[in-house]
């Protein structure tokens, strides 16, 4: 029978083998995540958004809150045109980090882009004279003040019964550029 000395010193070494066991595989995990990491960045960067994403993905399911894997997720489906699963991306990325502006801005963006194509789509199906028209051209003035934007867009286009303007194309995304080039992320 063992006493409590062998019973100690052997449950000590247990604990010990069981630690040991847990480093490694810890040590091992975070060297995968580290490769992940560098590959899913290198995709990125070469422009192969949809092999970026697929690894930000398996990145986001190892370490659910890490924000900077969930905007480099979000910047990868921008990327693919998938800006639903952007947005996702760039809201889990602000939950974890709530002052993360980077996710914030490309996050206002891409909702910016949507209520632009909304209204853009709107004046070409709805009759000029219809009042909801300059109720929807007064709310988003307010919405480009706010934003401080001071450049024509399509409501511009919109309000002005019988001037004939040809839509007004959103300029390209050069926000999504600064903010997603996975080399120079802070």
């Amino acid at each position: 029978m063992f006493g409590l000395g062998s019973f100690l010193k052997y449950s000590i070494f247990a604990l010990v083998i069981v630690l040991q066991g847990c480093a490694a595989t810890t040590v091992e995990q975070f060297d995968k995540s580290l490769e992940l990491g560098r590959q899913a960045n290198s995709f990125y960067v070469r422009g192969e958004y949809l092999r970026a994403a697929m690894l930000y993905q398996e990145l986001v399911a190892e370490s659910p809150n890490d924000a900077e894997h969930w905007f480099r997720l979000g910047n990868s489906n921008v990327h693919l045109n998938r800006p639903q699963q952007a947005m996702e991306a760039y809201r889990e990325a602000i939950v974890r980090e709530p002052s993360y502006s980077k996710a914030w801005y490309n996050l206002a963006m891409l909702q910016a882009k949507a209520v632009g194509e909304t209204v853009a789509e709107m004046s070409r199906n709805v009759p000029v004279d219809d009042p909801s028209l300059a109720d929807v051209q007064h709310k988003m003035q307010a919405f480009l003040i706010a934003f401080n934007l001071g450049q024509p867009t399509i409501v511009d286009n919109v309000a002005r019964p019988g001037v004939d303007c040809p839509p007004i194309e959103p300029p390209e995304p050069v926000w999504f550029e600064c903010h997603c080039n996975a080399d120079n992320d802070e």
